[in-house]
């Protein structure tokens, strides 16, 4: 079980004053519960407040559109990880400060936890985890966040190799996780594309070429 936040860990995550926590636990509004005279939230359920969009005020507006698979602000290139855990946690890292993630740390927790079951090292050099977890319900729409390690990362891959092109897919458990599964299997099975995406010189670069194949492959 995860551990259970304080409601001033709570707003230390929010970054907000602690007063103002309290009130959102004593109105209701914040997924609080009493155990016996302190306030107690779910790190998962405050995630899920937070993304649903209950923590934003009425007169805010609406929320943009879905963001798209590949964009160049989830490309990391040369990453100096010197681990899966490492690698994992700079992709949480790039999710929270996209807005996709409140509470990184368990997104890390999930695909570890995936990892361990069955890794979803596929060959090549290239792996391609997602996690299978209720923290995908919290994502709105796929998202890829392609990590290209300066250093080849042990993933106990199929074929024994070492990896260095992590496409990491956060997306909610439905059709749309199958379609964008299929989409990433497409590209990192191609060798020619393996190897555009090694030689790209900057995230807009890969972004370009990633936004492209998605295309090609959606008309295939």
């Amino acid at each position: 079980m995860d551990k259970l936040l304080t409601l001033r860990e709570v707003a230390d995550v929010l970054q907000v004053n602690e007063r103002t926590a309290l009130r959102l636990a004593h109105t209701g509004e914040l997924p609080a519960r009493r155990v016996g005279s302190q306030w107690r939230v779910h790190p998962l359920e405050l995630e899920r407040w937070f993304t649903d969009g209950r923590a934003v005020a009425a007169d805010e507006p609406p929320q943009e559109a879905p963001a798209p698979l590949f964009d160049a602000s989830r490309i990391l290139l040369a990453h100096p990880a010197g681990t899966v855990h490492e690698a994992f946690e700079a992709v949480a890292d790039n999710l929270a400060w996209g807005g996709h993630l409140l509470y990184p740390r368990l997104y890390v927790e999930a695909l570890l936890a995936r990892e361990a079951k069955m890794s979803t090292g596929i060959g090549d050099g290239v792996a391609i985890p997602h996690a299978r977890s209720e923290i995908n319900s919290l994502f709105r729409a796929p998202l890829c966040v392609l990590l290209r390690s300066k250093t080849p990362l042990e993933f106990q891959a199929i074929d024994h190799r070492p990896v260095d092109l992590v496409f990491v897919l956060a997306a909610p458990t439905d059709s749309s996780h199958l379609a964008s599964l299929a989409t990433l299997m497409r590209i990192a099975r191609d060798p020619a594309r393996r190897e555009r995406l090694r030689q790209a010189q900057d995230p807009a670069e890969a972004a370009a070429l990633l936004q492209r194949e998605s295309r090609t492959n959606g008309r295939a």
